[in-house]
């Protein structure tokens, strides 16, 4: 019991010292932030629902997506966006 309670006490040290750790050095210039990414996977989820097909923004990013399929995961300049989602219905019509 008392072997378990020292590992976590030992990582919990670990982490706060390293977590205590900044190079406050300014001397080569502001630091720029870095490019704010977002990672995205579209799921078709609904069981009873026909296979879609997902715009993001002006780009089709899937195209008869059915249920259980999901599409690769996206990376994109984080910020606003709009998706669409158009079911393909009987006779390919979306």
């Amino acid at each position: 019991m008392i072997r378990p309670f020292k590992t976590v006490l030992g990582a919990l040290a670990a982490a706060s010292l390293l977590a205590g750790c900044h190079n406050n050095d300014d001397s080569n210039g502001p630091v720029t932030p870095a490019e704010q990414v977002a990672f995205v996977r579209y799921l078709h989820a609904s069981p009873d629902a026909p296979a879609v097909n997902i715009r993001q923004g002006t780009t089709t990013v899937a195209t008869k997506l059915d249920y259980k399929q999901a599409t690769p995961v996206l990376r994109n300049t984080a910020g606003a966006v709009s998706v669409s989602v158009d079911a393909i219905l009987p006779g390919g019509t979306a």
